[in-house]
This record gives C-alpha cells, sequence and structure tokens, in this order.
C-alpha cells in the first residue's frame, strides 16, 4: 500500500471516529477543546450535543457527546461541560431566567473528589410563525 493512501485512510479513521453516527451514537472521548471545536462544526449542520458525559482517564478529563438533531422550534441551546456546583447552579438560574429549560444533566468525579456536570439548556418557542 503507498503511503498517500495510507495516509488518507488514517485521515479517514480519524475523522470518522470524531464524529457522530447517524443513529446518534456518542462521539469518542476526547478533551474538552476538541469537544468545543465539534459543537461548532455540529451545530453548522443543525445538530447539538443532546447528552455529555465526562470521566477522568487517569489523571486526564475527558468527554463524549451524543449529538441529535435540532429540536422542532427550537431557538437556541447551551451546553456546558466541566462545571463545579457553583457554576452549574450560576449557569441554570440565569438559562432557567432566559427561559432555557434544562434538557440534560450527567455528572462524574474529578480526581480531586468534585463533582462536575455536564448540561444542555435548550430554548424552544412557545409561538409558531
Amino acid at each position: 500500500m503507498n503511503i498517500r493512501l495510507t495516509l488518507l485512510l488514517a485521515t479517514l479513521s480519524l475523522f470518522a471516529v470524531q464524529v457522530p453516527a447517524k443513529d446518534s451514537a456518542y462521539t469518542a472521548w476526547m478533551k474538552s477543546s476538541k469537544l468545543t471545536e465539534l459543537v461548532k462544526t455540529m451545530d453548522d449542520d443543525r445538530m447539538f450535543p443532546g447528552t455529555v458525559e465526562g470521566r477522568l482517564d487517569g489523571s486526564a478529563i475527558r468527554y463524549r457527546a451524543k449529538f441529535i438533531p435540532f429540536l422542532q422550534d427550537m431557538d437556541y441551546f447551551h451546553s456546558r461541560w466541566g462545571m463545579t456546583v457553583a457554576w452549574y447552579k450560576h449557569y441554570s438560574d440565569e438559562y432557567t431566567k432566559a427561559g432555557f429549560r434544562e434538557m440534560s444533566h450527567t455528572t462524574f468525579t474529578d480526581a480531586s473528589g468534585s463533582a462536575l456536570h455536564q448540561v444542555t439548556w435548550v430554548l424552544v418557542s412557545v409561538e409558531r410563525i
């Protein structure tokens, strides 16, 4: 197999691991910064992280998401991960006051024993155009 074909196949397989399947499977585990990039890419295709999970992998924190199509009449979403209890309460209060509802919420424990929260909030129109 020539080197170009090998590199192409390796690149394609890497891409396939990062982008979720059509059946809304979870992505691979990744750093927070990579998940941020993926959320931006998927948003362009009208997909958003319906659920985000986190875990401690040795000493590294990793995340994965299950992307789903935008909900009917959904105006906006906010998805945050790696939040302490204080940050979770702050954002939850802020988004709730703005009319968002919590769609998913997961937690895990980091190396210090702190619970970290992953939450996706959505804002769905009440009035239809």
